[in-house]
């Protein structure tokens, strides 16, 4: 049976159950529906092995890469701006080799000079032994390292308020929460320090400020959290100078997200203050 029509057959026991009896609270009912879309959607999720080289040490081994883009339906992911492939550990490269580790969509980008600053990099007590497979090295790890790969290039503000959203955010995931809190202070200094800075911000400002709410959020500063993510849904997204974009798809995802952050944060609080 395809997951199209299981997916309908669950959608019809669903109503069918609901008619046989009324005690059984629809909330169960949206929890089982989360993780059947997390699965299925996870399922329709294609990784390909591609067998490459790496571009330090020149080892060839296999690297998985995502044959088709997916709807991230991970909430708290949604709401760090943090989406797929970066929601799945397979996106950080890593050679089984020579240790070097970066983000898939710039592992490759390495030129001769920069292969000799890599060599000298001390990544002791990081991966340590031997792998068959970058997977079988800890996420924690790959990013640690890539981390101080990175350091060494010239990067600006925005790259590193996005790796250390998906260094949080990943962390996080690995029970690292003190790690993950560091990540998404430094994520939150970042995010601030660009709104302020026009070469920034201009016709981006709902973006810096829902990262600036959202790291709020994930620090508990919930009231900090619910102003900044307000402010957002209320801005309209008008477009990235430094690159060329859909700007009209970015700013429906933007509003999409700050608006239903905005109401999780207004239920939180009323929860809170009902108690």
């Amino acid at each position: 049976m395809s997951y199209v029509a299981l997916f309908v057959t669950f959608i019809n026991d669903i109503r069918i159950n609901r008619c046989k009896s009324e005690q059984i609270e629809m909330k169960k009912y949206f929890l089982l529906l989360f993780f059947f879309l997390s699965t299925f959607l996870n399922a329709q999720t294609e990784w390909k092995k591609e067998n490459l080289k790496c571009p330090v040490c020149r080892h060839e081994q296999y690297y998985y890469v995502p044959v088709h883009n997916v709807v991230t339906i991970d909430i708290e992911a949604q709401y760090q701006l943090v989406f797929f492939p970066f929601t799945q550990h397979q996106s950080v490269f890593a050679c089984t080799k020579c240790k070097y580790s970066a983000l898939m969509d710039d592992f490759f980008n390495v030129d001769t000079n920069f292969v000799k600053k890599i060599e000298d990099i001390d990544i002791s007590g990081l991966a340590v032994g031997r792998f068959k497979s970058y997977l079988d090295m800890d996420v924690t790890d790959r990013l640690l390292i890539a981390e101080k790969i990175y350091k060494n290039k010239d990067l600006d503000d925005e790259f590193w308020c996005r790796f250390y959203r998906i260094c949080a955010y990943q962390f996080e995931r690995e029970d690292y929460d003190r790690e993950a809190e560091e990540y998404r202070e430094k994520a939150l200094e970042l995010s601030q320090k660009m709104l302020i800075d026009r070469s920034y911000s201009e016709g981006r400002e709902k973006e810096f400020l829902l990262i600036s709410g959202s790291m709020f959020y994930f620090l508990n500063e919930p009231d900090s959290a619910y102003t900044y993510v307000r402010e957002a849904s209320m801005r309209t997204y008008t477009g990235n100078s430094r690159k060329v974009e859909n700007v009209r798809a970015k700013e429906n995802l933007l509003t999409r997200v700050s608006q239903q952050f905005a109401v999780h944060l207004r239920k939180e609080k009323l929860e809170y203050y009902s108690k």
